[in-house]
């Protein structure tokens, strides 16, 4: 019975940690996806991120951008093994959130002109 136990244990600390794994390839197949080449707007040389077609996988149920989603929702953040590790999770964490914040307001002009409240602009969320 007790190897039982441990044997659970340790499935449930590997699975908690799979799903940073599982964040880190879904938020890579995001950026893959929808992160077009550089481009010229206005002669100025540019990567551009396609929200509007983003939006459209993010209104479907079980799509990529739901999966990555739950998957950093998930993510248990005292199993990184280094400081460098929760450094990159911070990161695409951060910018996920943004992303998904523009997602959920398109179409917008830019991050900056959302308002979360009255007076509190996006990064105070």
């Amino acid at each position: 019975m007790f190897y039982k136990i441990i044997i659970l244990f340790i499935l449930i600390l590997n699975s908690v940690h799979a799903s940073s794994l599982e964040f880190e390839s879904l938020y890579g197949q995001l950026l893959t996806n929808y992160w077009h080449p550089t481009i010229n707007i206005h002669g100025v040389n540019t990567t551009v991120f396609d929200y509007a077609e983003i939006k459209k996988d993010a209104d479907k149920r079980h799509s990529l951008f739901e999966r990555t989603s739950k998957a950093i929702e998930q993510t248990n953040i005292s199993q990184f093994k280094s400081s460098s590790e929760a450094k990159a999770f911070w990161i695409n964490a951060y910018n996920f959130a943004a992303m998904r914040l523009v997602i959920n307001n398109y179409p917008v002009d830019s991050i900056r002109s959302l308002r979360i409240s009255l007076v509190k602009h996006p990064w105070s969320k």
